[in-house]
């Protein structure tokens, strides 16, 4: 095949396929893999990279991105992947610690960042109700109506991304998300669903089947950190699902 340079064009989702190569895959090929973040890079500088890539891997959003592989590059250059996320699971996610940077000494993003925050309980603590209080009235709330809605939306959305990047998660959230754990966080899928979209971009970048079935193996846990948003035991409840119970203690950065 030749040596050939790869680059990853994404956020954390195409930084954890980079890695994922980088580990188990550069070792048994001669190709050279980059990954550009594109929350914290360099536009001119990430297209002069793109221009000199062999392949690009690139990750389809619901927003256009200010770099349009579609138009700039070749598209036998390009191998697409869907952006995949559960916004369902958290009906309130998405919206940072209100104190985040306050007490976030000692983090890359703080300690609650968007991934890890929960608007209602945000709306709370800006009100400064009392945590024991705050807790009662989080664990009243109705959510089933809001979760219902996301669910639809979510659905509709990872479809749109999945016929673009010529793939198809949605069939498998859909059929999955009350039996497995899917996700840890809204973007920061589960083994399960990581292993669907690697499967997909590094066959289709020519790597043998075996190979990269042998490198998912190696792979046992989801390479995102180790920190799972607690899901509302009313979402639990009204989706019935199977992996989870009121109960559950979910880690945080072991």
């Amino acid at each position: 095949m030749g040596q050939r340079k790869i680059v990853f064009l994404g956020n954390c989702q195409a930084l954890a396929l980079q890695w994922f190569w980088q580990r188990f895959l550069a070792p048994r090929t001669g190709d050279l893999a980059t990954v550009i973040d594109i929350a914290a890079c360099d536009v001119a500088k990430a297209r002069l990279e793109l221009s000199n890539a062999d392949l690009i891997v690139e990750q389809v959003f619901d927003h256009s991105l200010e770099i349009d592989v579609a138009s700039e590059y070749a598209a036998d250059k390009v191998v697409r992947f869907p952006n995949v996320y559960a916004i369902f699971y958290w009906p309130y996610t998405n919206q940072r610690h209100p104190r985040n940077d306050e007490i976030g000494k000692g983090y890359d993003e703080g300690p609650y960042p968007n991934e890890l925050g929960d608007s209602f309980l945000n709306r709370l603590i800006l009100e400064h109700v009392p945590a024991d209080k705050a807790l009662e009235i989080y664990l009243r709330e109705d959510v089933s109506a809001r979760a219902d809605r996301l669910l639809e939306l979510n659905a509709e959305m990872q479809r749109k991304r999945d016929d673009a990047a010529g793939m198809d998660v949605q069939s498998h959230i859909a059929r999955h998300f009350r039996d497995d754990h899917l996700f840890r966080t809204s973007a920061h899928p589960t083994m399960r669903v990581f292993r669907l979209v690697a499967e997909g971009v590094f066959t289709r970048l020519g790597y043998a089947k075996g190979l990269v079935e042998a490198a998912l193996v190696a792979q046992r846990v989801s390479p995102f950190p180790r920190v799972a948003l607690p899901i509302h035991p009313g979402v639990i409840r009204h989706f019935g699902l199977r992996f989870a119970t009121a109960e559950t203690r979910y880690p945080y950065f072991e």
